[in-house]
């Protein structure tokens, strides 16, 4: 028998139909699915299993009083040429591709300003190991305000992420990893046997002015790029790359204060549900959604506005 074609317009209109009985019947089943008893002590369940304990909490502190002490010992880096810098500093390998190679700007660096764990209350444990992120502040001194242009900026952090690295190898298994497809702004992970660590690189200061950061704006020389003498074409905005380095400028001290001065107070369902949103990611291999700009902002938002303190509980059922 010939298959009867119904047509762009008959698959359309069974797309749109109305639900039939037995639909009805089975949403009005599942409707109580995620507010029920047995659903909430299925999540408790699993919030205990991913909750890191008060113990591994104090580990990660004195973890980090011993990054600080590591940090004491890096030798300052005067100023050097941008362009003079090669694939590596000392035993550490620098994880971005200087090319095209840079034509201006200066290198100087000495330890961070600044170190602390951040989002320590929302520390997820998944498979096996801790996963705890630090926030590393680097010198107002180690940049300039003609940084925005020509990947100076993210080749001047990660030549910071290698400089940082050469002590830190002696306690950690020191990595890097490419989030969002961003290969211009790697992120560096420690690990050990049982935490693992992602480290985030944030200025002390903004090095320049937030208008050089709208979406419209232009920071990439196409004559550099492309490596030609002249070129009349009309320069592409570079949008994310603008907002790829406004995000390094904003710590995450100054989002929760941001927060704060929004909504009053936090909601004290926030840390819960920011773990199991971490938990659903990982098992469904989408991870690159927690670096997703304004997520916390937007979680306050939902968790206030709607009274839902248990909205991202149903990610457990997955």
């Amino acid at each position: 028998m010939t298959a009867i074609d119904d047509g762009p317009d008959a698959k359309k209109a069974k797309m749109f139909a109305a639900p039939t009985v037995e639909e009805v019947a089975a949403l009005r089943e599942a409707e109580g699915i995620f507010s029920g008893r047995l659903s909430q002590l299925k999540t408790d369940e699993i919030l205990r299993e991913i909750t890191p304990s008060t113990g591994d909490l104090n580990e990660l502190t004195e973890i980090l009083g011993a990054i600080r002490q590591l940090m004491k010992k890096l030798p300052k880096i005067e100023d050097m040429n941008l362009e003079d810098v090669g694939n590596s500093i000392k035993d550490s390998v620098i994880p971005i591709v200087m090319s095209p190679p840079s034509d201006k700007g200066l290198v100087r660096f000495q330890p961070p300003t600044r170190i602390s764990l951040i989002d320590l209350d929302s520390a997820v444990k998944y498979n096996e190991k801790i996963e705890a992120r630090i926030e590393f502040e680097m010198p107002k001194n180690c940049l300039q305000e003609k940084d925005v242009w020509d990947e100076r900026f993210f080749r001047k952090r990660a030549i910071f992420m290698a400089y940082l690295a050469n002590v830190l190898v002696k306690k950690f298994t020191v990595s890097y990893k490419i989030v969002n497809g961003l290969r211009i702004k790697p992120v560096m992970v420690l690990s050990n046997e049982k935490f693992e660590i992602t480290c985030e690189i944030k200025t002390e200061v903004e090095f320049a002015k937030r208008a050089r950061f709208i979406p419209s704006r232009c920071n990439i020389h196409y004559n550099w790029w492309a490596q030609i003498s002249e070129d009349d074409s009309v320069p592409a905005e570079t949008t994310l790359y603008n907002s790829a380095m406004l995000d390094d400028q904003i710590s995450f001290e100054a989002e929760e204060k941001d927060l704060l001065e929004k909504f009053g107070s936090l909601p004290p369902s926030l840390n819960n549900a920011s773990r199991l949103f971490k938990l659903w990611t990982r098992q469904s291999c989408i991870q690159h959604l927690e670096c997703s700009p304004g997520r916390r902002s937007k979680s306050v938002k939902i968790l206030s506005e709607r009274s839902r303190s248990r909205i991202l509980k149903v990610f457990c059922n997955f």
